[in-house]
């Protein structure tokens, strides 16, 4: 520390003295003669480079903060220093900020129509309509506009809450008992859980226990093709699977995120 402070002062002494000309320096001597010496004396000393960068981008962050903009990393800094082009996803999640479900693309042969898939993946979703994730709240929703009143549901200012109440459907959601529930995580990559109709169902064979899951397309699509009791052929589930591929990519072409839902009877 000692020599390089010694040899910041005697390059101190030659900026202000003496100028490469060997005339007298002009101008803002004492600032530029200060930069270059705090640059050396930096560099000369390891361990103060990082000091002296977080510092720096730091500063550079409360700075960014007051145009608005948000920093998650202050190495994000420095790496957007050196950028030269930027490419941002402009998808319709981005420029609305809100979730929309698209018509649902159904399996071949299903007895499932796109009423009863939304009823179904209400039903493996949180119906907490103030504290359920961007996801779930959209599905719940998509059940309340089955058959909520129009007039309530062109109100700019829409109470969820309020209009579910005038919902059939989403009212009947409460009739199901819900026996098990596994939540969403990293591993598994999808949600799951076992039901039980009302015990007043008109159809006695719809007061069965059945089973919905809802997650990653490829996911719910290998869980069903591996059921004991599908019964898709070999070369109708390799077929299936093509389709649900290149559906997932298409999809994913133009800015869509897929998500797979399925049902099961469990009466056995």
């Amino acid at each position: 520390l000692a020599v390089s402070l010694v040899m910041c002062l005697a390059m101190f002494i030659k900026l202000v003295v003496v100028h490469e000309g060997g005339s007298p320096q002009g101008g803002n001597k004492y600032l530029r003669a200060v930069s270059v010496v705090v640059v050396l004396l930096v560099a000369s000393i390891p361990i103060a480079m990082q000091v002296v960068c977080t510092s720096t981008m730091a500063v550079g962050s409360r700075r960014l903060a007051e145009k608005k903009v948000i920093i998650a990393r202050l190495s994000a800094i420095e790496e957007l220093a050196g950028m030269t082009i930027l490419c941002s996803d402009k998808t319709g999640t981005l420029t609305k900020n809100k979730l929309e479900l698209r018509p649902p693309r159904m399996a071949p042969n299903t007895e499932m129509d796109e009423t009863a898939m939304y009823f179904y993946s209400a039903l493996a979703s949180n119906k907490n309509m103030q504290q359920n994730d961007a996801i779930d709240n959209c599905i719940c929703k998509k059940v309340i506009q089955l058959d909520a009143p129009a007039e309530a549901l062109n109100d700019p200012n829409i109470d969820w809450v309020r209009v579910s109440q005038m919902s059939k459907r989403w009212n009947d959601l409460s009739g199901f008992k819900e026996l098990d529930f596994m939540p969403f995580n990293p591993t598994d990559k999808r949600v799951e859980v076992t039901c039980l109709p009302p015990a007043d169902a008109s159809d006695k064979a719809q007061q069965s226990m059945f089973r919905v899951t809802k997650g990653a397309p490829q996911v719910v699509l290998r869980l069903a093709l591996e059921d004991p009791n599908c019964e898709y052929t070999p070369e109708e589930a390799e077929e299936l699977s093509r389709k649900v591929t290149t559906d997932i990519q298409e999809l994913a072409d133009r800015g869509f995120r897929c998500l797979g839902v399925a049902f099961k009877d469990v009466r056995e």
